[in-house]
């Protein structure tokens, strides 16, 4: 099953002053889905200004994954892309979220380096890849 609480994340916390144009940088934390952990993530947001009344903000993300875990005896060498985008619409008289749509879309490649159990000192390779193409909404119920 998935956690859904880490993206959550993905709503930004708005700098002090906007203006159009205005660009700021958020990242979620890692988490773990059932299969393995996802690293560290970074989204840009760009305020594009008013919409029908709302505030318009996009969020972007063209992220390279490149990372190297170890745990006890286990390396893992982590490769991929986080290429998601989305829009939020936000209601700043009001303090609420009015619209949130985009896609998350990772490609994650994992190599585990695990011990041999027939050969002491030597590794195997363990490959793995996980693929999220998440589509988003959320909206204000009234």
């Amino acid at each position: 099953m998935l956690d859904f609480v880490p993206f959550l994340s993905l709503f930004p916390c708005f700098p002090d002053t906007l203006t159009a144009g205005k660009r700021w940088t958020q990242k979620i934390e890692s988490f773990k889905l059932p299969s393995a952990k996802i690293p560290q993530l970074q989204f840009t947001y760009i305020y594009e200004g008013k919409s029908k009344g709302l505030e318009k903000i996009r969020l972007l993300s063209n992220q390279a994954i490149n990372q190297v875990l170890k745990e006890k005896d286990i390396e893992a060498k982590i490769t991929g892309k986080n290429s998601s985008d989305g829009e939020i619409l936000f209601d700043a008289k009001n303090g609420t979220l009015n619209r949130a749509t985009g896609k998350l879309n990772l490609d994650v490649n994992y190599i585990f380096q695990v011990p041999d159990p027939d050969k002491k000192g030597k590794f195997l390779p363990v490959p793995m890849r996980i693929m999220v193409n998440l589509n988003f909404l959320f909206s204000l119920v009234k």
